[in-house]
């Protein structure tokens, strides 16, 4: 998610602005391009996923357990808080990382969970609030992610692989677009502090 301020971006000086334009365009590329090779390959797009969220869960197992050591001091429920963490996701990276299979398993349950529930999040918040503004559209979203949900669930093991990859990929595709465009408001912002500079 981005959070941008425009009255905060228009402040800044021409070098900054060129350093997040090259960020952005980068970060774009990078997502669409691995956003294409997931739909494209979508079974080693899901090896690769499952050993990229074992590399990640055993780096945050580790970083638990060097804050653990470095908040020695915060007192012991937070050390416990942080050792027992820090374990378990050591074990759980390991694991993912020692059988992809089981990574894109994990993937796929918690994408079909993620849409289990904002389904019911929506739907609850639409009949909830009869006065909400958009609110049959809230309806209409909340029940194609039950639907999702549902068929997510009742689909083979094959084919929740390749629902997690190509979702995945689609996810990347359409968060690069997003940064194309702020790679054009960078631009455009540019063109504006050089003219005001002139």
């Amino acid at each position: 998610m981005l959070l941008i301020d425009r009255q905060t971006l228009s402040k800044l000086n021409e070098r900054v602005l060129n350093k997040y334009k090259k960020t952005a365009f980068i970060f774009a590329l990078l997502l669409a391009v691995s956003g294409i090779l997931c739909l494209l390959f979508p079974v080693y797009a899901g090896v690769a996923l499952s050993y990229l969220t074992g590399i990640l869960l055993l780096v945050c197992g580790f970083v638990s357990l060097g804050s653990a050591y470095t908040f020695r001091k915060s007192g012991k429920i937070a050390i416990f808080c942080l050792i027992l963490f820090g374990i378990m996701y050591v074990v759980i990276g390991a694991g993912v990382f020692l059988s992809p299979i089981l990574g894109i398993n994990i993937l796929s349950a918690t994408i079909c969970f993620l849409f289990l529930l904002a389904g019911l999040c929506r739907l609850s918040a639409a009949f909830k609030n009869s006065l909400m503004v958009g609110r049959y559209w809230c309806m209409l979203i909340g029940f194609l992610d039950l639907i999702i949900a549902f068929i997510w669930m009742g689909a083979s093991e094959e084919t929740t692989w390749m629902l997690t990859s190509i979702f995945i990929g689609l996810e990347m595709i359409s968060n690069s677009c997003t940064y194309f465009i702020l790679c054009n408001c960078f631009e455009s912002l540019i063109k504006k502090t050089s003219h005001r500079q002139a």
